[in-house]
């Protein structure tokens, strides 16, 4: 019985201090520090800072959940204790290791959920009342590439859905490019640094291609471009 109360004690301290801490939490100072030792390069990515911001959040959900737990373990001491020492009794010692790791991994998964609850819930008033391309241009500036909104806002404006489109873009910008303009088809040539001029004429038309969109420098590292640096060429091919 005695194991049982400590075991509900030690719950109930846990989750007092995670509000405490969730709530104390200064996270204004050492969240940079984090974010730029987890960033790319030491360049600083926005959507890793403010999901840093987020783990107060977290340790306050984590706390309550653990004292809600606690209490309902003391209502039901009794019967957990039966429980436990039933278990204790029945159970193997590779059953009762096999049981603690899966207890870890339940755990872990709670906390995760947590943190996507957490990281949900904000997202959701954090976007509230923003219109499909405001919300596009957001996730564009949190996650280091504000430039290449530019090239996405530019080819929805002038491409139509049904359209197939050659990509020419050397950096990894492309795939998210690429993301944003579904449902219209996006092609890239077989063979690498080729521009234009030097794509066959019969490969565009095999492809049903009538677009290019031509991607030069700018966004190859996050956040380490300037308005000058990103240059795109939207054009729309006549055979």
């Amino acid at each position: 019985m005695k194991k049982i109360h400590i075991f509900i004690s030690l719950l109930f301290l846990g989750g007092i201090l995670g509000i405490v801490l969730g709530c104390l939490a200064d996270v204004s100072r050492t969240a940079p520090v984090a974010a730029k030792l987890l960033s790319h390069d030491g360049v600083l990515i926005g959507k890793t800072l403010y999901k840093l911001k987020l783990i107060p959040w977290m340790l306050i959900l984590c706390g309550l959940e653990m004292l809600i737990v606690s209490v309902l373990l003391f209502l039901k001491r009794n019967g957990v204790r039966r429980w436990a020492t039933s278990f204790r009794l029945k159970t193997s010692m590779p059953k009762m290791v096999a049981f603690g790791l899966l207890t870890c991994y339940f755990l872990f998964s709670i906390v995760v959920l947590n943190f996507l609850i957490v990281t949900g819930g904000a997202d959701f008033f954090r976007y509230k009342g923003l219109s499909y391309m405001e919300k596009i241009e957001k996730g564009f500036i949190d996650s280091g590439y504000r430039d290449s909104f530019k090239v996405v806002k530019a080819s929805l404006g002038q491409i139509p859905e049904d359209a197939g489109i050659l990509l020419i873009c050397e950096s990894d910008v492309k795939y998210i490019i690429n993301y944003y303009l579904y449902p219209r088809k996006i092609y890239e040539y077989p063979t690498e640094n080729v521009g234009l001029t030097e794509v066959p004429t019969a490969w565009l038309q095999d492809k049903k291609i009538r677009y290019v969109v031509e991607v030069k420098g700018g966004d190859i590292q996050p956040n380490r471009m300037d308005s000058d640096s990103t240059r795109f060429i939207i054009k729309r091919l006549s055979y």
